[in-house]
């Protein structure tokens, strides 16, 4: 649990300049100043709740969890902090990467727990009622669930095209609209824990809206044309828009994609800012002109552009990538020397679209 760790420091970091400002100021105000006494007040309670987080997410998971089953054993209620962590709400064991055992037995205590308890335990968590939890697909589509336990599968919907459907607000996993062909005014849960599925979908209106964050994969294979559309700020997984042909002004990529970035069929990029991190490859295959383009500052993986006949268009380069550089074999030499001096034994030369 390192980076929530190291969040939560920065944060008491920051909190602790804002109250040496707050300090400053009632200085030079005279010790009168309440308003600013209550400031400096609450600063130091939010401090104190910053560091109790600290010192509890420092804590190994598996103690967590050791503490967690002694407490359902006993029948003994956890705390919300708990429940969050024993649900995944926060994905902080899943970003800290943990190990099988922990993951079974994790899955085990939640089994464990009876539909009602399930209930009970997520609307702490989450500071809601437990009719605002579902663990169906019935449930799930009532238009006021908080929170939906597992996956949700909507494959039987086709089309929407209205705001009638009221999805939960947040999905424990996955959310699946794989034979979604036709959608209008309609919006996405703020969060997905696990992979969206639209493979159908060809077209998004400005009215859909994605959501903040997305854990896993999000499928957007057959979207072909596209309003301006904000992608999730998120993406824990891989971003598939492999047959859309134009992303100018079009879409707003977020900063970080865990996975890999599939951007097969775009011929020309414009000015269009890629997220700064790819966790895996970033294919642009097919990428025949570019203007002004920012590739990402870290890449994971490969970078596919085999099409590409001049880098001309390509102002910012990659900082740091682990894999390989494709790109076509009929590139200037220039541009080619340029490539095997800043990426040694990186460039590879292939015609081949990937």
């Amino acid at each position: 649990m390192a980076d929530i760790c190291k969040e939560l420091r920065e944060q008491l970091k920051e909190l602790d300049g804002l109250r040496e400002s707050c300090v400053s100021a009632l200085v030079r105000e005279g010790a009168e100043s309440e308003t600013t006494k209550k400031t400096i007040r609450e600063f130091d309670t939010l401090a104190e709740e910053l560091r109790d987080d600290v010192a509890f997410y420092s804590q190994p998971f598996s103690a967590h969890l050791d503490r967690i089953e002694r407490k359902i054993a006993h029948g003994v209620p956890c705390t919300k902090r708990e429940y969050r962590l024993l649900y995944d709400i926060d994905q902080y064991p899943r970003a800290r990467g943990y190990d099988i055992r922990e993951q079974q037995r994790q899955i085990y205590l939640k089994e464990r727990r009876s539909d009602t308890q399930k209930k009970q335990d997520i609307a702490c968590a989450l500071d809601t009622t437990i009719d605002r939890i579902s663990l169906t697909k019935l449930d799930a589509l009532l238009g006021k669930m908080r929170y939906h336990c597992g996956d949700l599968k909507l494959d039987d919907f086709i089309s929407i095209d209205d705001d009638k459907i009221v999805l939960p607000e947040e999905i424990e996993g996955s959310l699946s609209l794989g034979n979604l062909i036709s959608v209008k005014g309609f919006t996405l849960p703020k969060k997905v824990g696990g992979s969206i599925d639209l493979n159908l979908l060809e077209s998004i209106d400005i009215e859909f809206t994605m959501p903040e964050e997305v854990g896993g994969d999000l499928n957007l294979r057959h979207l072909v044309s596209t309003k301006k559309l904000a992608l999730p700020k998120t993406i824990g997984g891989s971003l598939y828009l492999t047959k859309l042909t134009s992303v100018d002004n079009l879409i707003t990529f977020p900063e970080k994609i865990g996975g890999h970035l599939y951007l097969y069929k775009i011929a020309s990029v414009k000015r269009s800012i890629l997220p700064k991190e790819v966790g895996g490859n970033l294919s642009l295959a097919g990428l025949t002109s570019a203007d002004e383009v920012t590739l990402p500052e870290e890449i994971g993986g490969d970078l596919y552009l085999n099409s590409l006949t001049s880098t001309q268009g390509i102002t910012n380069w990659p900082v740091k990538i682990i894999g390989t550089i494709q790109v076509n074999q009929a590139l200037p030499g220039n541009e080619k020397a340029a490539l095997e001096k800043r990426y040694p034994n990186k460039i590879r030369y292939d015609d081949t679209r990937l």
